[in-house]
Formats: C-alpha cells, structure tokens, sequence
C-alpha cells in the first residue's frame, strides 16, 4: 500500500480553504478518514488474502491492493494542498521550514521505529533483508530499489510520498497556484506517455513502472489539482447537479470496473490510470462536500474512522505480518491480522500520538517570532516576524 501519511487538517493544522471550510468537521475534513480506512482495507485484504491461501492462489482480485494505494496518494495530493492553500490564504506565503518541522515529526518516528524493529529482527536472524534494503528504506527511495526483501517492500509508495513532500510545496511556493496547475495539468498529460514509452526505451525498466516517482505521482498531481480548483468546479451548476444525482453514486463501481484495464497493461498505464486519478478525486469531492449522503454517512461513523487514523500504523506494521510465503515470521491467519492490528493500534498509541503530542509542544518554540518564508509566483525569499 501507500498510504496517505499524515492525519486529516485539524484546527492546529490551520484552515484548508474556503470550499473545504464549509465542510470542516469540529476536527477534520468530513469523509477522508473513512476513506483512507476503506483503502488500508484493500491493501489488508491482498496481503491476508495472500497469506491465508494455502494453495498460494492469492486473492480473487490482487490489483485492489495497488488500487488502495492509489487511492492513498490522490488523498495526500488534496490533504497536502489544501493545507498550502490555507496557508497562502492567511498569510499570502508559504512557510516551507514549517512545513518541513511539522511532516517530519509526523512521519518520521512511526517509519524508522518500524525499521529499527526490523533491523533487531534481522539482527536476531528471525527476518531475512536484501543487500541494499535498510540503505534504501532509510533514505525514501525504495522506489528505486529492485531486487527488495518483503518486509521493506512497501515502503515504495512511503518513498514516493516524502519525494512528493520534498518537491510540491516548493512548485507551489515558487510558481504560484495558477502556474503550478499548469504543470500538473503537463504532468498528467506526460506521465501516462513515460509509463509506455520507458520499458521500450530503457528495456529492464518495466517492473518499476507505477512505483518511480514520475511513473505514479500523477495520483498525487489529481489529488494536488482537485484541492487547486476545487472552488471553481464547485460553482459549476452542471457539476453541483451531478453530484447531487445518483449517477455520482455508482463512481466506486465504475472504478472498480476501470482497475480491470490491468489486465491490458500498455491500455491500463496509458488511460487507465489516468481514469483511476480522475474517479478517485471525483469520489474523494463527493464525500468531502457531501457528508451527508448515506454513502459518506459510512465514512463518517467513528468505528471507520479510527480505523483511518490507525491507517498510517496499520500500513507499516502489516507488512511484518503478512508475509505470504511459507517462511513468515507470523503466517497463519487470521492470527497474523490479528498481530497486525494490535502492533498497530501500540505503535499509534505509543509512537504516532506522542510524537505529534510533541510537534505541537515544540512548535510554538521554534517558531515564536520568524518564519522563513517563499512568496509565491515571483520565487523570492523573505521573513515574516510574528505570528
């Protein structure tokens, strides 16, 4: 999987935006919760599924695991730009150092206490890594790191997720909104031609295909265009009406039936991931702007919603778990589920809310007078004193 890291902007996080404002829940934005659980549940399905097929015959459908990270990566592209938004909205900049601060006390120690009990693990000879894998988990470029062991397996879409992180605030800051849409809308026009045109061009190169960075970030660049002109569709009558018709209802089924391009691979990395980008982030409106719809209704219900705040834990930890080969450490299910989610729900406990706990602590000190700041569109550096 590849989850969206991070959690959905609260008051301390600062306001996304006006469009996303109006749907502001006391904590969070309505619905993203329920949908980052509905995704680590698509991942948590392949992977049991996998482990709990004695046959090896895995799941019925193996590509809703990918699907779910898909679903993860436009999700962070909208969370992550709506927070910049808000951001340019208050205060006509951008501050990149404290966005830095505040993702990497997010990130970071649920990510390398999970490695550090993997390296142990090694270490004890219980778990078995490839030359390369620590070097590469530890430095976010899993993603371009092949052969891999399983259990950093995962951590490509992590990597594709901090690479994103290092470079989209600083488009944003330096471009502006309006220039920066541009060079999404050419992204999303040149990726799909990269991902067909890379295995022909540079042989060996296809099983890395959807995991490089610029052969999947258009999943993050939908998510990042629908934050950036989410107020403007919005005042779209014919686009209001549709949502409001139960014609928006069926776009989980009509996404569904587009993953079944996989089987098709040059049709799939050449449409079909695009209209996967494009179904997610319609869905992902849909249930932000709409909460109340007996759909959205689901998202919203506080047993799916702890569950997507567990999904960043959950994510990491299930890949110790859910080794579907013979050897695993846990294999059996579903006791290895089962291991899986209490590992999880100790480490967000444990790690995750502390951690964050001291980001906000933290924050205030090292930011009580200047910020460094980017104006946007002009590329120009500055400092604002106060708050």
């Amino acid at each position: 999987m590849i989850p969206v890291v991070g959690t959905t902007p609260s008051v301390a996080d600062g306001d996304p935006g006006s469009s996303v404002q109006a749907t502001l829940q006391p904590r969070s934005i309505a619905s993203l919760d329920g949908l980052r659980a509905v995704s680590i549940a698509l991942v948590l399905y392949v992977h049991c599924a996998r482990s709990a097929s004695p046959s090896g015959a895995g799941p019925l459908f193996p590509e809703l695991g990918t699907l779910g990270v898909r679903v993860f990566f436009v999700i962070s592209g909208f969370l992550i730009t709506s927070l910049l938004l808000g951001e340019l909205r208050r205060t006509g900049k951008l501050s990149l150092r404290k966005f830095y601060y505040r993702r990497l006390l997010r990130i970071f120690p649920p990510y390398y206490f999970y490695l550090a009990a993997i390296f142990a693990l090694m270490s004890l000879e219980v778990v078995k890594l490839m030359d390369g894998d620590l070097g590469h988990a530890l430095t976010y470029t899993v993603n371009y790191h092949r052969p891999r062991s399983w259990y950093v397996g995962h951590a490509w879409s992590l990597s594709v997720e901090e690479q994103f992180y290092l470079s989209w605030p600083a488009i944003l800051a330096v471009a502006g909104p309006r220039r920066a849409g541009r060079l999404l809308v050419g992204y999303l026009v040149v990726a799909p031609l990269w991902r067909v045109l890379l295995p022909a061009l540079i042989p060996g190169t296809a099983p890395a295909v959807g995991e490089t960075f610029f052969t999947t970030g258009d999943s993050l660049a939908a998510g990042c265009l629908l934050a950036l002109w989410r107020d403007d569709i919005g005042r779209w009558p014919a686009y209001s009406k549709w949502l409001l018709s139960p014609l928006s209802a069926i776009l989980p089924l009509v996404l569904l039936v587009t993953d079944e391009l996989h089987h098709w691979t040059k049709i799939y990395w050449l449409v079909g991931v695009t209209a996967e980008n494009i179904l997610i982030a319609l869905i992902v409106d849909r249930a932000v702007r709409h909460p109340e719809f007996v759909t959205n209704r689901v998202l919203n219900w506080a047993p799916v919603r702890l569950v997507g705040v567990w999904s960043y834990s959950l994510y990491l930890w299930q890949q110790l778990f859910l080794d579907p080969e013979p050897h695993a450490l846990i294999a059996t299910f579903p006791a290895n589920l089962l291991l899986t989610i209490g590992v999880s729900i100790l480490s967000y406990y444990v790690i995750e809310r502390p951690s964050l706990a001291l980001r906000a602590a933290w924050e205030h000190r090292l930011f009580p007078r200047a910020d460094f700041l980017v104006s946007p569109g002009n590329g120009t550096l500055g400092v604002k004193t106060g708050r």
